[in-house]
């Protein structure tokens, strides 16, 4: 992977040259003077304290034993927790199930069973051991189809994590939803080989709940308005399931298990390297408004005092 400019560095760098360089003389006396070297002044201040503060979450500036640095290590224990749960919290009713409404459940389920069978068993009752069976199916259908899918999912859901999720999203990285998707892979996997799995009755229950309350189902596929009515009940059953089994609960478990057995340093690290970006533009950030602030400052000084 081709290696990226530092630019918080690059421009720490710059805001030390021009500080340099505009205390230096020859330099006349005057108003652009001043203003140059408030530009200077103020952007290496704000350079300096953007690179400590973001340098502080991950390590030691400098190395130094200053007070409240080396957070992310110092604190690992608290984000094994908290971070599982703040993740997860996306997978909640609530923004799941507009999403959930938009999918095609008719044409996934055509790809897997002819629809002679599908309108046959949508008509039935439910019995148990048709239950266990399309228990399983779903399972594997879930699994195989998100493996399948996962590369292509990281990045969109890593950006929608960070974008909803605000100052928030700066610790969230590629890596770490990997580890979500891992974790729901891990549980669709055993689900689906144990028949004694301690999720397994609470999915039962919900599906029977779920197809017990299905209104009505058409003959499979006559019409567009019957395939889009089928995927909105199969929407609303999806999440009777998802609420029933606490999954979203369980996932959040199972990526603290995760985060609590990973190296603190190493944590730390995969989470500056996610982010790596985002860091290098708040430095950045920290030089341009440091720098405007020092003309502003010695603008207002100048009107102000008269100098």
């Amino acid at each position: 992977m081709k290696r990226k400019l530092p630019w918080g560095s690059v421009f720490l760098a710059l805001a030390f040259a021009g500080w340099l360089a505009s205390n230096l003389p020859p330099w006349p006396e005057g108003w652009i003077t001043a203003v140059i070297r408030a530009f200077f002044d103020g952007s290496l201040a704000g350079a300096l304290a953007d690179w400590f503060a973001v340098t502080a979450l991950f390590r030691k500036p400098a190395g130094l034993p200053f007070p409240h640095t080396d957070l992310l290590v110092r604190r690992k224990a608290e984000l094994a927790q908290a971070l599982p749960r703040f993740l997860t919290g996306f997978l909640e009713p609530a923004h799941l199930h507009p999403l959930l409404r938009e999918l095609d459940y008719a044409t996934a389920l055509e790809t897997h069973w002819d629809s002679a069978a599908l309108s046959r068993w949508l008509g039935e009752p439910v019995a148990a051991g048709w239950a266990n069976q399309a228990l399983t199916g779903a399972a594997r259908l879930l699994h195989d189809d998100l493996a399948r899918r996962r590369p292509d999912l990281l990045d969109p859901v890593t950006g929608l994590i960070k974008k909803r999720a605000g100052w928030k999203g700066l610790f969230v990285g590629r890596d770490t939803v990997d580890e979500l998707f891992e974790g729901l892979l891990a549980e669709l996997e055993a689900v689906h080989d144990d028949p004694r799995h301690p999720v397994r009755p609470l999915l039962l229950q919900a599906l029977s709940d779920s197809l017990v309350r299905w209104s009505d189902p058409p003959p499979w596929g006559t019409t567009a308005e019957a395939r889009r009515a089928f995927n909105l009940q199969a929407a609303d059953a999806v999440i009777r399931l998802w609420v029933a089994t606490g999954a979203a609960e369980k996932l959040a478990a199972s990526l603290t298990f995760v985060l609590q057995k990973t190296d603190a340093r190493e944590l730390s690290e995969r989470i500056r390297m996610a982010v790596g970006e985002d860091l290098q533009a708040i430095r950045v950030n920290g030089a341009l408004v440091g720098g405007l602030a020092g003309v502003l400052l010695q603008t207002a000084t100048s009107l102000i005092l008269g100098r």
